[in-house]
């Protein structure tokens, strides 16, 4: 089983070539979320550093959100292409559940965080396996929540560096963070996919959490 993984929600890119349950190779770039211009030429170098063609793909894997919409977008939009060109399915992994899951301690509390601007994050807390919803809330509402565990807590994502020296004055001596868990891994992304229904590339569509502030003003 060949499989292609890939993220684009957050300022990095990555993506992933998984063969039987080992990793063939993986590339990863921090971007700055000039994923329009870089992700199709970092597909093509993965192809060209393999043994491999994207018609050996038995399935493509993603990375729905949430996280940067006009990422998500331009990551699944170029999946979409090739899956339905193939006639092969899409699994959509939750990007939330990528970072809890490269962070994991067993006997620790997980707190994913990607910065959703204004002091605000999308969240969801997991012990091993998640324990809340996916949310999109306030970094005083995280606080909160978390001082409700006794655990070691382990962040990740690009919203956890931005707070932590924050969240470090309210939770003190509880956190752990580790840079290389700041963005999601495509490798992670496609080890998850098991866990998660293959469906139509007509059916895939970006996990927003919720709408962007275009749609937001625009229904004012």
């Amino acid at each position: 089983m060949l499989i292609f993984a890939c993220d684009t929600s957050l300022a990095s890119a990555s993506v992933c070539l998984l063969k039987d349950e080992e990793i063939v190779k993986e590339i990863f770039v921090n971007n700055n979320k000039k994923h329009a211009e870089s992700f199709m030429p970092l597909v093509e170098d993965l192809f060209i550093q393999t043994p491999y063609d994207v018609t050996d793909v038995d399935y493509f894997v993603v990375s729905s959100g949430p996280g940067s919409f006009t990422g998500l977008r331009i990551g699944l939009s170029s999946v979409k292409a090739m899956a339905y060109a193939l006639s092969k399915p899409i699994v959509m992994v939750p990007t939330l559940d990528i970072l809890a899951k490269q962070s994991q301690q067993e006997t620790a509390t997980m707190c994913p965080m990607i910065n959703a601007r204004n002091n605000q994050v999308y969240t969801a807390i997991y012990s091993p396996e998640r324990q809340t919803d996916y949310m999109g809330i306030h970094i005083d509402e995280v606080i909160t929540i978390l001082k409700k565990t006794n655990n070691k807590i382990i962040l990740s994502g690009d919203g956890a560096k931005l707070h932590f020296d924050y969240l470090q004055t309210k939770l003190p001596n509880q956190l752990i963070i580790e840079d290389k868990n700041e963005f999601p891994s495509s490798s992670i992304c496609g080890f998850l996919s098991a866990k998660y229904d293959k469906i139509k590339a007509t059916e895939a569509v970006p996990f927003y959490l919720r709408p962007s502030q275009a749609e937001r003003l625009f229904n004012k």
